[in-house]
């Protein structure tokens, strides 16, 4: 399905998507590790109250936190 596709079909729905764009990487901390996606593409859904976004996965780095911390 395309991004227009899928625009169309949740704008019925009542849900607005954007894509955010020069966006250059995604950090995730959990309580052990980092998780670093490079070059992701990412969508904004807006349905009112609630935001979702969605990561499309570009290069992605693990890092456990005691790597991180050393550095």
């Amino acid at each position: 399905m395309s991004l227009g596709e899928l625009k169309r079909m949740l704008k019925r729905m009542g849900v607005e998507v954007s894509e955010i764009s020069d966006v250059s990487e995604v950090l995730i901390r959990t309580r052990d590790s980092e998780i670093v996606i490079e070059a992701p593409q990412v969508l904004l859904m807006d349905a009112g109250k609630q935001k979702v976004y969605q990561v499309v996965a570009g290069r992605i780095t693990v890092k456990k936190l005691s790597e991180v911390r050393q550095k």
